[in-house]
């Protein structure tokens, strides 16, 4: 009816890029949804240079498309142009790194505190800077987040934080412990957005653990699992390869490799 509509562009952009995202944990996700919504979201900033939502949606997008030097200017944009709004925060957390993305995420936890994926991208942070005391309590505040949502029909469903506190026990060297954050996020199950995904890296962290502690059959069973979600996915085949090593199966492992 207008093809002039600048909201209309950004809301195709958000749309074909949900899509996308369904395939991205996929040895070869859909890059042609990808750029697909970058081109809509495009059209979006010249047809009206200050929405705000068009810069922020654009950084999201090149995020996703591995283009952080491009993405974190067209974030920056949409803070400028709509500062209280959440989500110009997060895309702007999400964009950036290290102080700015800390500073990013307190904002948007500010303005919208029932967010679970700041918790996720403020563990990153720490995770990344070896500070895996401090990622964790972190994580433990989201995963009551998730919890509470579990069963919710949520825009942005709360996913992958039992997970990734797993891999931080993991990483502390309590497999016990790990194997309980990964069978909580198992629980979630898998009918949200990236659920499936959240599942089979649960599997996965479940499969480490397991060789962790010297239990390769479990493991194996693991990784079975998490292939039957996403098949030849490759962490999931070299995890599995590891596991048959460790059960004394060479040739089963030469396969999975």
């Amino acid at each position: 009816l207008d093809p002039r509509y600048a909201a209309a562009h950004v809301g195709l952009a958000n749309a074909t890029f949900w899509q996308y995202e369904m395939s991205r944990a996929r040895n070869q996700p859909d890059g042609g949804l990808l750029a697909r919504a970058v081109d809509h979201v495009r059209r979006a900033i010249e047809l009206e240079r200050d929405l705000a939502d068009a810069y922020a949606t654009l950084s999201f997008l090149l995020m996703s498309a591995g283009r952080a030097a491009e993405a974190l200017p067209a974030a920056r944009r949409a803070v400028a142009l709509e500062p209280r709004y959440w989500g110009n925060q997060f895309r702007l957390a999400h964009a950036a790194w290290g102080e700015e993305r800390l500073q990013a995420l307190g904002r948007a936890r500010d303005l919208y505190q029932d967010f679970p994926f700041v918790h996720f991208e403020m563990a990153m942070v720490h995770i990344a800077r070896g500070h895996l005391e401090r990622a964790e309590p972190v994580l433990r505040e989201g995963t009551v987040v998730q919890d509470r949502q579990a069963d919710r029909k949520q825009r942005y469903p709360a996913k992958g934080l039992h997970w990734l506190l797993g891999l931080v026990r993991l990483a502390c060297g309590d497999s016990t412990e790990a194997l309980r954050e990964f069978e909580r996020e198992l629980a979630s199950g898998t009918w949200q957005l990236y659920g499936r995904e959240f599942a089979m890296n649960a599997h996965d962290g479940a499969g480490f653990a397991h060789l962790d502690a010297s239990a390769p059959g479990p493991a194996i069973e693991q990784f079975t699992k998490a292939l039957e979600l996403f098949p030849e996915h490759a962490r999931s085949l070299a995890g599995l390869g590891a596991a048959r090593i460790a059960a004394g199966d060479t040739a089963g492992a030469e396969d999975a490799f």
